[in-house]
């Protein structure tokens, strides 16, 4: 009994972290954000899970926030801009790029190989390099699949959003799609019901995490170091809670006939 009710309280206190309400007094800082359901998305409930944990952090810091919705390759536009009005964008996954600096992370995602024909799921490395992989333009991967298209060893065909990538793999256009787990189970249930038989290749899969992408020309250190508390202390009573032993996260093959010493590191933008 003692520990139901210390998991209660340890959860209320994790959600009364960000439980705020925004006042109109106070100043209002302006983020661009794709199309990328679950996570955000403009016509979703309060924008989706991932928008309304950035909003409920800066409303904890004495700040209002607003968010514009695009495509990706649109939001990239948008930022590059020199007269953007956005301090930062998400979501965005760990990577190395000096245009901007990551928050601590939002959430996991996991990403992988999606395929309707299950015999896929025995292909050896050498046999996926002839399959046709279903790719959204200017995504990060997994390091295996960006590391692979970066050396010409897998066979990428293009395409401008996840609904798209689906499209390609039902009408049998390619063999294989990258796409976040979530994402899929999403776009398959409010769009492509009839396509639900898609499964993942454990091995080719691999948990991101999500950050909010504050713009170097804009950096505000202090603003991003406050997030950063929040969100850090977010985590620490969610893993007091939810910790589970054996948890396993699936990596790409470790043994693989690419060139293990170029690292790839895939920028988004």
């Amino acid at each position: 009994m003692t520990h139901i009710v210390l998991v209660f309280l340890l959860c209320f206190w994790q959600y009364s972290v960000f439980a705020c309400t925004p006042s109109p007094t106070w100043p209002t800082v302006k983020f661009a954000s794709s199309e990328w359901p679950p996570f955000t998305g403009k016509n979703l409930p309060g924008h989706g899970d991932t928008v309304q944990k950035v909003f409920e952090v800066l409303c904890s810091i004495g700040l209002n926030a607003s968010v514009d919705f695009f495509s990706w390759q649109e939001l990239l536009r948008e930022i590059r801009k020199v007269d953007s009005p956005y301090i930062g964008y998400f979501p965005e996954y760990q990577l190395a790029d000096d245009r901007v600096v990551l928050s601590a992370p939002l959430e996991q995602s996991e990403v992988g190989l999606a395929v309707l024909d299950p015999t896929l799921h025995n292909l050896s490395i050498e046999q996926l390099t002839q399959k046709r992989i279903g790719v959204v333009k200017g995504y990060i991967n997994t390091q295996f699949i960006d590391q692979a298209i970066a050396q010409k060893q897998l066979n990428p065909v293009y395409v401008d959003s996840d609904i798209a990538n689906i499209q390609l793999a039902a009408n049998g256009k390619v063999d294989a799609i990258v796409i976040d787990k979530k994402v899929l189970k999403y776009l398959i249930q409010t769009q492509r019901p009839s396509t639900s038989a898609f499964s993942f290749i454990a091995p080719y899969t691999e948990i991101k995490t999500l950050h909010i992408a504050f713009l170097q020309r804009t950096l505000d250190r202090e603003l991003i170091a406050k997030v950063n508390e929040k969100l850090r202390f977010s985590q620490q009573l969610g893993d007091k809670v939810m910790r589970r032993p054996g948890d396993v996260f699936l990596k790409a093959p470790s043994a693989t006939s690419f060139d293990s010493a170029k690292k790839v590191q895939s920028i988004a933008h």
